[in-house]
């Protein structure tokens, strides 16, 4: 009997507040095949986010390795996350709707540079197109009004 080998499948992210839409496109992204996934280190989050993750790379990863569609997780080493996706030489590299193109194009040359060519796919919007700074700015918007109806109720008590 022939072993069928499946592609080796990756992506990037922050993952910080797993939500719907993670889901959904980490789903997408394992039906191309193995599905291994690259988290962002804190320091690249705060770099580019100017913000730390409310996970750390270490509990975002654990996170993301709950989920049955993800195979494998990697905290990358390097800034731009090229070093992992490099070693893990995949077969599609899956980026979300979101995620900005200058990073598409660089990894682009840089995979390309060191021999490994594999398929891009851009997987579209799920739900409603959420990102978890929408989470944690209604998290702090609630907070806020919640904050000033308890000193409005309180205030005389």
């Amino acid at each position: 009997m022939e072993l069928i080998r499946r592609n080796k499948v990756v992506t990037w992210g922050t993952f910080d507040l797993l939500h719907e839409g993670h889901y959904s496109f980490l789903k997408n992204a394992s039906e191309l095949g193995s599905l291994s996934v690259i988290v962002v280190p804190d320091r690249i989050v705060f770099k580019n986010k100017n913000r730390l993750p409310v996970f750390s790379e270490k509990d975002r990863c654990k996170n993301i390795m709950r989920l049955k569609w993800v195979d494998s997780c990697h905290i990358d080493s390097l800034e731009d996350g090229l070093y992992s996706v490099i070693n893990l030489d995949p077969d599609v590299f899956c980026f979300g709707y979101d995620q900005n193109s200058k990073w598409e194009e660089r990894l682009i040359y840089t995979l390309q540079k060191q021999g490994c060519y594999p398929s891009f796919k851009r997987l579209g919007v799920f739900g409603n197109g959420i990102h978890s700074s929408d989470i944690l700015k209604q998290s702090f918007s609630d907070w806020a009004t919640l904050k000033q109806e308890w000193k409005a109720k309180y205030k005389n008590q």
